[in-house]
């Protein structure tokens, strides 16, 4: 049926698009995005607490560069120092001599 002020080849072609489209359930780059955003905010959320465990091996400037970096660099910065940072923070083992 052809509404008023609409072209004729129009006619029919919005309604049927948008009666089978569901605005309630989210397309499938909604979630995948959703998901990444998810990922990245635990990455940093757990990057920052375990930058809060190993302040104390850190001087305070260290520790505040890698805080602005996790926060700033949300996940290269995260992955940077779950992988590099953390073992630069440990504290040297110290050697046993057994002799």
């Amino acid at each position: 049926m052809r509404r008023p002020g609409r072209p004729a080849w129009t006619a029919g072609t919005v309604e049927s698009v948008t009666a089978s489209v569901n605005p309630l359930i989210p397309a499938a780059y909604d979630l995948a995005w959703s998901g990444t955003a998810l990922a990245l905010l635990v990455l940093a959320v757990v990057a920052l607490i375990s930058l809060a465990r190993s302040a104390k091996q850190l001087s305070s400037g260290q520790a505040l560069v890698w805080t602005l970096v996790v926060i700033f660099v949300p996940a290269l910065g995260a992955l940077a120092w779950l992988f590099i940072g953390r073992r630069a923070a440990r504290p040297a083992a110290v050697a046993v001599d057994r002799g």
